[in-house]
């Protein structure tokens, strides 16, 4: 399952939702049995103005998720809940790959569970509340090339590692924070 802008240009297609409610608290979910889906150059946006902003809800396990060269937006706030992030994973990916995307916004952009290769290179996080993004699981793991900028208001805490047991490669991020006290940039 592909959803893609055929120009080429994100600003082409932009799927924008304001939900309104915590039950329905997302632009996409993911819910059923899909081997692949991926978002290639398009913008997606929740509008809602509360702590309520996810993007994307994965709530079946799925083959491989790929997210690249995308726009993703939530709102910001200070009052930072799990209810705010902008990719929320409650399953695994078999293989995660997420690149050259900018994350603005929510109280994480990312919480990563792969259950094999996971990929997050060259994106640019903005505005997250909490963490840039938080890796639950995933072997091998690439995390490099990305650009993280605190927020504004607030404190932050950079990347969350979680359960990485064999290989984990981190190289190349840049963490810029300077509003803020950052309590960690690798925690």
């Amino acid at each position: 399952l592909t959803f893609m802008s055929s120009t080429g240009d994100s600003s082409d297609v932009v799927v924008r939702k304001k939900p309104g409610v915590r039950d329905t608290n997302y632009v996409f979910r993911i819910t059923g049995d899909v081997g692949a889906v991926s978002f290639y150059k398009i913008t997606i946006e929740n509008t809602e103005d509360n702590d309520s902003s996810r993007v994307l809800l994965v709530t079946k396990s799925l083959e491989k998720l790929s997210i690249n060269y995308c726009v993703i937006r939530g709102t910001v706030h200070t009052a930072g809940q799990e209810s705010a992030d902008l990719l929320f994973m409650t399953h695994k990916a078999d293989e995660m790959f997420v690149h050259n995307t900018l994350w603005e916004g929510g109280y994480r952009a990312l919480q990563v569970k792969a259950r094999d290769e996971a990929r997050i290179t060259k994106n640019h996080f903005t505005e997250q509340q909490h963490y840039a993004f938080e890796v639950l699981s995933g072997e091998p793991m690439m995390v490099g090339g990305n650009f993280i900028n605190g927020p504004s208001t607030g404190s932050f805490k950079g990347v969350y590692v979680g359960d990485i047991s064999n290989a984990m490669n981190f190289s190349s991020n840049r963490l810029i924070n300077q509003q803020v006290p950052c309590d960690y940039a690798l925690l």
